[in-house]
């Protein structure tokens, strides 16, 4: 079995920290898919990494999925430290919906979750693997969105 290289890790972790931030917008805007389009060929443009999607994610193995889910909740917990050591730093971000939704939940819940959304929507393969998070696992668990917002509101 081929194991991910630091790089690729590496290279999930910047694009999460990017990602992370966009994702708590996507459901605030009035035509989500091309506000994700275009963020996902900002993100690919800069990065120079492609977005990760379900046509990718069903071919990686439970190793690199568990590297990617992990490499999220590492920028959620670098971000939560930060903010308790810098409370000036404090704010009512992704990270924080993210921890609220999800801090109970086992890595291979989110895996299974984001496998079984793929596997029921086939016509979907091209959305992104952190959209899916969102839309799935993080929306329907918080009270408010982003910065006190209502979910639906415009930011």
């Amino acid at each position: 079995m081929r194991k991910p290289s630091v790089i690729r890790i590496y290279f999930l972790v910047a694009f999460l920290a990017v990602a992370l931030s966009y994702s708590a917008t996507v459901s605030a805007v009035d035509d989500p898919k091309a506000e994700r389009k275009a963020f996902e060929k900002q993100v690919e443009q800069s990065m120079g990494a492609p977005v990760l999607r379900g046509d990718t994610w069903q071919s990686m193995t439970e190793d690199c999925k568990f590297a990617f889910i992990w490499g999220a909740i590492h920028v959620v917990g670098i971000e939560l430290e930060l903010m308790n050591q810098y409370p000036e730093l404090k704010k009512d971000s992704f990270v924080v919906k993210f921890n609220e939704a999800m801090s109970d939940m086992p890595m291979k819940e989110v895996i299974a979750k984001v496998d079984d959304y793929y596997r029921t929507h086939p016509d979907k393969l091209r959305v992104a693997v952190m959209a899916v998070v969102w839309d799935k696992m993080i929306t329907p668990n918080i009270k408010t969105g982003i910065g006190g917002r209502a979910l639906t509101e415009k930011p």
